[in-house]
């Protein structure tokens, strides 16, 4: 299994001292940015490992997932389990 980790709990202090707002709004900011950058990324590795394997995109799309970011913990997840995909759901063999 394959995971990704993005986190950004490191570098709030510096960028509301920067723009000069809440901190409540830039740890908001930052998990919303957080999730559409895991969403991001789950959508064009999934794309590219479909390609790559020539395989449907929804059998890949099952086996993906992303543990959002929250104010409580700036960090995002994107938990990959590729391995194992059976045969049956490769579709029906063909002879060529």
């Amino acid at each position: 299994m394959g995971e990704y980790s993005i986190s950004a709990a490191e570098s709030i202090v510096k960028i509301t001292q920067s723009i000069n707002a809440l901190p409540e709004q830039v740890v908001i900011a930052s998990m919303r940015a957080l999730n559409k950058t895991a969403a991001w990324i789950k959508s064009n590795c999934a794309r590219q490992i479909a390609k790559e394997k020539l395989v449907k995109l929804k059998i890949i799309n099952d086996r993906i997932r992303v543990v959002k970011a929250s104010t409580a913990n700036l960090q995002a997840k994107i938990l990959a389990d590729v391995v194992s995909i059976r045969a049956h759901d490769l579709g029906n063999l063909r002879q060529t």
